[in-house]
């Protein structure tokens, strides 16, 4: 059975003010990058969405936290697909409708 993994190559976010190095939480032995996310993360992030739908964000991300991996996909990817979605749609509709 051929794989059902789609592969979308996205931008980083920009990177934030601040430190971008890794930040061990005090409470917790467990490593957490802060900063700007990378391609690879964001690829992670939406392969979790289409997999799991927007849920079990604690396991979305190996090395983000469940918040982190949640306001990434709320605040930026969805965005991000719903304006190219809309675009491609408004593409769709100009170049059909010019050869009518």
């Amino acid at each position: 059975m051929p794989s059902s993994d789609i592969h979308v190559k996205l931008p980083a976010s920009p990177p934030p003010q601040g430190s971008i190095a890794p930040h061990t939480t005090p409470d917790a032995a467990t490593e957490h990058r802060i900063g700007a996310w990378t391609g690879e993360e964001l690829n992670v992030l939406f392969q979790h969405v289409i997999h799991h739908g927007k849920t079990d964000w604690e396991h979305a991300v190996p090395g983000r936290t469940a918040n982190q991996s949640r306001q990434q996909w709320k605040n930026s990817l969805e965005h991000q697909i719903t304006q190219f979605i809309k675009d491609h749609k408004h593409d769709a509709h100009h170049k059909h409708g010019a050869q009518q």
